[in-house]
């Protein structure tokens, strides 16, 4: 697809193959109102630190769904049917909620945000950003996800006796549509995290003075049912590196260092294929996103 850098402002030539049949004058547009929108974020006190949390949360929703999908792919190979609706409908969800929290118009509310917006809220959120792209791929993600919500739901609450051999199989989404909407979803938060690196770029401040509450949520996780929040050194060490080398929120294929995602995917390897053990393929890291 041709080089998307002349509307985002963009230093980078991202492949954007799944937004290939979008009309340029319709993702020109977008990006236009995006730029706007995000030029007024950077007024807001704090807007470094949150932006930045925002996209690096982002970018672990990414490599979340990618984890998700390919151990859907994995369950299905081996005959591990009860786990396929949730891990269908997470791969589905986190992808969403890599956009949402790129939104300009969604609130941080001191990191709520991260936690605390419905599953319902987020197939709305949405499916409304990819009305502005794609009025029948907004409408397709609404169906899939309502229905990958809906079965996954009567697994966690009701467990119908017939299981996925009954009626409801009908309804669980195909991987191949999972996957789709996931792509394209990728690649519209990468959209949108283009322009707002754009606007904060001029307000970059490596070894700069930052405020410690908002960016405590980048390895900081409070739970209401924990004594103390849990940290995670991992995050803790790729926000220093961040506030010392950039200073600012960046798109995320820069946000995702190679670092960053092949340290994430090891965490989930479980070290030996030959004994049936799940291990994501490097050839797999990219299903989702292009990292």
């Amino acid at each position: 697809m041709e080089s998307l850098r002349r509307f985002t402002g963009s230093d980078i030539d991202f492949d954007y193959s799944a937004l290939s049949g979008i009309p340029l004058h319709s993702i020109g547009v977008v990006c236009e109102s995006l730029r706007q929108r995000f030029k007024k974020q950077t007024l807001i006190q704090q807007a470094n630190e949150e932006w930045m949390v925002r996209t690096h949360f982002s970018v672990k929703m990414l490599l979340s769904a990618t984890v998700m999908f390919t151990s859907q792919q994995f369950a299905a190979a081996h005959a591990l049917k009860i786990v396929e609706p949730y891990l269908l409908y997470y791969s589905l969800l986190n992808t969403s909620r890599a956009l949402v929290f790129l939104i300009p118009e969604e609130p941080w509310s001191d990191g709520a945000l991260l936690e605390n917006v419905t599953h319902t809220k987020v197939i709305n959120v949405t499916a409304d950003q990819l009305r502005y792209l794609s009025t029948s791929t907004a409408e397709k993600y609404k169906q899939i996800a309502k229905q990958a919500l809906a079965v996954r739901e009567f697994f966690s609450y009701k467990f119908p006796a017939s299981g996925l051999e009954g009626s409801l199989s009908e309804f669980l989404p195909s991987d191949i549509d999972v996957l789709e909407l996931c792509r394209f979803i990728g690649e519209v938060a990468q959209l949108y995290s283009e322009c707002l690196e754009t606007e904060f770029r001029p307000y970059a401040s490596p070894y700069g003075a930052f405020s410690d509450y908002p960016l405590r949520r980048f390895f900081e996780y409070p739970h209401k049912f924990l004594p103390e929040p849990i940290e995670d050194d991992e995050d803790y060490w790729r926000l220093g590196h961040l506030l010392r080398k950039v200073g600012a929120p960046i798109c995320l294929r820069k946000t995702a260092t190679d670092g960053l995602v092949e340290d994430f995917m090891a965490a989930w390897d479980s070290g030996d294929e030959t004994k049936g053990q799940y291990r994501p393929k490097l050839c797999d890291w990219g299903l989702i996103f292009s990292f």
